[in-house]
């Protein structure tokens, strides 16, 4: 998550700069980006429990995240927009269950720190985030359909000591930006023979607080 700036010894440990091969948006860079480490814990047939850092449960593309060949060169241009935060840090429940011959459903339950520059391992706002993905899958026809959402609150704010009113040391915060967030998003992929259909479709609101806007 990069350093704290010597000059000033506040302010948020992460390195943030422009990425010219994807629209210039802003690419944290730390020296190591890990992108998932967690444990699991199978509970049940249909019940597995993880714990750690984990990619978002949602559309098409980032559950598909770790597959050996992405048929575009670039993550479609929605993805990027990060609509759905990309990883979490937190717990996540998921499973699948075939009620008949071909077809399965899955789900998947998140609880996590939300967004925010540190949430790998700090929670600046102490409001944890909820998720879920549900979805259909039919074998004969090579069909798959699903649903995901997201709520939480994304805070980026820094502690810094300062004087009180009575002349005592005490912790100062400032709020950089604090706001709700709702995401949504469907998705189907179709394969036939050679054929590969797929699309999603994400949307976000955003909800900033009275001293976060």
């Amino acid at each position: 998550n990069g350093d704290i700036p010597l000059a000033s010894g506040v302010g948020t440990p992460t390195t943030v700069t422009q990425d010219p091969a994807d629209f210039d948006r802003n690419l944290r860079w730390g020296g190591i980006e890990i992108e998932r480490v967690y444990l699991e814990w199978s509970a049940h047939t249909h019940v597995t429990i993880r714990g750690g850092q984990f990619l978002t449960p949602y559309g098409v593309w980032n559950v598909d995240h770790g597959s050996p060949t992405f048929i575009p060169v670039q993550r479609p241009y929605v993805v990027g927009e990060a609509l759905f935060p990309e990883r979490q840090t937190g717990i996540e429940v998921f499973g699948r269950w075939d009620p008949t011959q071909n077809g399965t459903l899955g789900y998947h339950l998140t609880l996590s720190n939300g967004e925010g520059p540190i949430s790998e391992y700090r929670d600046l706002d102490d409001n944890k985030a909820i998720g879920g993905r549900l979805f259909w899958e039919q074998h004969n026809l090579g069909l798959r359909l699903g649903a995901s959402g997201y709520y939480g609150r994304s805070t980026d704010a820094i502690s810094s000591v300062g004087l009180g009113p009575d002349g005592k040391a005490r912790a100062v915060d400032k709020l950089y930006y604090q706001f709700d967030v709702l995401s949504l998003a469907v998705d189907a992929v179709w394969k036939y023979r050679d054929l590969l259909v797929q699309a999603e479709w994400i949307s976000r609101q955003r909800a900033y607080t009275a001293s976060g806007r």
